[in-house]
């Protein structure tokens, strides 16, 4: 995404040749605030480009301040736009629209969620404002009604879905991967676990006595599909790709997910956390962390396991199953032709050739199932 004099111009790519697609006019980005300025390590300073599923646009957005005219006072937003992934030749946003932010709160307290009816913006001490494609901002979002209760909208993983909010239960007992989530008003995971895996945890604690909670807990998300962390029947944990409209399971991998942040922070180098799922551009695959999704055959495996093993970071994987990640901060190529015939005696489907300090292959910054948006 270049930057011209009269703004940023998004270009849209055909997956499989590279072909240039679409050029966007140049959209101008809201200025950047004082803290952006004096911290620009620290701070979102250039605009981020997510996929707006559902409808299919590419959101280009950004944070920093913007004035009505030149008599008010600048005030902080995250502004977007909203441009649809089948336009070709050069091409206008379907919709621009600013969401103001409360002034108490500053870039790294903001986090910003895509999902498919546009980007859920979540202040850490506001609530939510929703930004869709139709030039439509629906504010002052708090709470949303998972499982026939009422619940606040989780801080760290609330997600536009086609019929509502997806969300986490409140987190109580049980550790990290429980609580549960469902969508407002809607499915609940209850109703959508993983085999081998039960729908409630239950257990007892000295002061308080017995108790009970859901399981299961979204850490991230991917275009159409959730990822959640779950706890076995065995009390091992797993990690499962949800469909994000029904919450219906596509794959499950015996390993452990972490979360990913939405927040504004500029990540000092790629790991596991900092680092968001992808899904290949022909929707076949998914990563996350360690693991590899196959969607179609709804099977994942977990690679950088091991008691030598170094722990992989995987970044992008392709339309064949290719995975790329690094470890160690060394730059590394997965040849994953057949993620679903795992080596015999191994609990990774890769063979990882190092290839010390050589530059990874540049990565699509959001794709479709047939077009990529590229910040060149």
């Amino acid at each position: 995404m270049p930057e011209t004099e009269q703004g940023y111009l998004l270009k849209v790519r055909e997956a499989v040749s590279g072909r240039l697609l679409s050029t966007s006019k140049p959209w101008k980005a809201p200025e950047l605030t004082e803290e952006q300025t004096e911290s620009p390590s620290l701070r979102l300073t250039v605009p981020r480009i997510s996929l707006i599923t559902g409808g299919e646009y590419f959101a280009v957005w950004a944070y920093g301040k913007k004035s009505k005219n030149q008599l008010d006072n600048a005030k902080e937003v995250i502004s977007a736009a909203f441009y649809p992934v089948d336009a070709s030749g050069d091409i206008a946003p379907s919709g621009t629209t600013d969401a103001e932010m409360p002034g108490e709160d500053s870039a790294p307290d903001l986090s910003v969620f895509p999902g498919a009816r546009g980007l859920l913006v979540r202040p850490l001490y506001e609530n939510a404002t929703l930004v869709s494609p139709d030039d439509k901002v629906t504010q002052d979002i708090s709470k949303v009604k998972l499982g026939g209760k009422f619940s606040d909208l989780d801080l760290n993983n609330a997600f536009p879905g086609p019929d509502g909010l997806v969300t986490n239960g409140k987190l109580e007992h049980g550790g990290s991967a429980s609580g549960g989530f469902g969508v407002d008003g809607g499915w609940h995971s209850t109703e959508v676990t993983p085999p081998g895996v039960d729908a409630v945890l239950k257990g007892e604690a000295a002061r308080t006595g017995p108790w009970e909670t859901p399981n299961g807990r979204i850490n991230s998300a991917a275009g159409n599909h959730l990822i959640a962390g779950w706890y076995t029947t065995s009390g091992d944990p797993i990690s499962a790709v949800h469909d994000l409209a029904t919450g219906k399971p596509q794959a499950t991998a015996s390993c452990e997910s972490v979360g990913t942040p939405y927040d504004l922070r500029i990540p000092e180098r790629a790991d596991q956390y900092d680092t968001p799922p992808a899904v290949s551009p022909n929707g076949d695959y998914l990563i996350k962390d360690g693991s590899v999704f196959d969607l179609k055959k709804g099977k994942g495996h977990c690679v950088g396991e091991g008691k030598d093993a170094k722990e992989i970071t995987l970044i992008s994987v392709g339309d064949d199953g290719t995975a790329y990640g690094l470890t160690d901060r060394t730059a590394l190529r997965g040849t994953c032709p057949s993620p679903s015939r795992p080596r015999p005696g191994s609990q990774s489907h890769c063979r990882w050739r190092p290839r010390p300090r050589t530059p990874l292959p540049r990565m699509p910054a959001c794709s479709s199932p047939t077009a990529v948006s590229t910040y060149a």
